[in-house]
């Protein structure tokens, strides 16, 4: 695991360079956007898949409970970069 997490994590840093760049001066830190969404995802999909695939309400084992949660990370993402002053 250790192996993998370290590998992710070089793998994201030409990214958050990228966003480090677009976001200078202004109050959004896009890594800890990313962390937390992050994160986020991983405890949901670890809920999910140990306690059942309801979660807030949404079924997370079928097609439409997953797209709702792909739909919202990307308007979470567009928020980021549409924030005033980004």
């Amino acid at each position: 695991m250790k192996s993998i997490h370290h590998a992710r994590e070089a793998k994201r840093e030409d990214v958050f360079l990228a966003t480090d760049e677009h976001f200078a001066g202004t109050n959004v830190n896009f890594r800890a956007f990313a962390a937390l969404l992050v994160g986020g995802t991983y405890y949901t999909i670890l809920h999910s898949r140990f306690n059942g695939g309801l979660f807030c309400g949404i079924e997370l084992k079928t097609n439409e409970g997953q797209q709702e949660i792909t739909r919202s990370i990307s308007l979470i993402l567009e928020m980021a970069f549409r924030q005033p002053g980004s």
